[in-house]
């Protein structure tokens, strides 16, 4: 207790009313949360401020990845636009110009086989020689994997007329029904196919041991 006989709180002036009194010294809670909140001001603009850089990052690795995806569907579509030209050119030539037919389906499959044949050996050899060329541009870069995509295209793509020729013929002089002679082809293709496939793992496993074998061998004779 004060002198006047009235209770004090600890640290605070009461007034007549017994409560706190701002002006004899207590404290004010509104100035006080006012302050509080100055002094936290700068914490929560650095937050925000994080968040939104954050933000900002996200959005452009999201439009990153957009362009990405895109540039790489407009390539895949390009190289299809592209192999569908060289296609039709080589077609055009062999087919219409040299053998005098409409297009490959109406060809025989004998002249259909010889292209195919003959596509496939020189845009190997063709694919290869690009391959290990070394262009230096980004656009000859550009260019020659367009143009291995569009060579790998078509020569799946002469096979299938081959084959559409080929079960033209074979319904046309066997007499059996379209179902089978599928069947029997799918059969065929997918021995051969196989096979070879088998030949290539092999020829691959055997290089590559070759390849080891010859690294180890002249590190060791290098280290000597």
């Amino acid at each position: 207790e004060n002198r006047s006989g009235r209770p004090q709180a600890l640290g605070l002036h009461l007034n007549v009313d017994g409560e706190p009194d701002s002006t004899l010294g207590g404290r004010d809670p509104d100035a006080d949360l006012a302050r509080d909140l100055e002094s936290r001001a700068p914490v929560f603009v650095n937050l925000e401020s994080g968040r939104l850089a954050e933000y900002k990052s996200a959005m452009m690795h999201y439009e990153n990845e957009c362009v990405h995806q895109f540039g790489a569907v407009t390539m895949d579509a390009l190289t299809f636009v592209y192999a569908w030209a060289q296609l039709d050119t080589v077609n055009s030539f062999f087919f219409t110009y040299l053998e005098g037919c409409t297009s490959a389906q109406t060809c025989s499959y004998q002249s259909n086989f010889g292209f195919a044949l003959a596509l496939t050996v020189s845009f190997a050899k063709l694919a290869n020689v690009m391959k290990a060329e070394r262009r230096l541009s980004g656009w000859n870069q550009a260019s020659s994997a367009l143009t291995t995509k569009a060579m790998s295209l078509n020569v799946g793509w002469v096979w299938i007329n081959f084959c559409s020729a080929a079960i033209s013929n074979a319904v046309e002089s066997s007499g059996a029904t379209v179902m089978f002679t599928h069947i029997v082809c799918a059969c065929f293709s997918w021995l051969v196919i196989s096979v070879m496939h088998r030949k290539f793992e092999i020829e691959r496993r055997a290089w590559d041991r070759h390849v080891k074998h010859q690294t180890l061998n002249h590190g060791i004779g290098l280290a000597i």
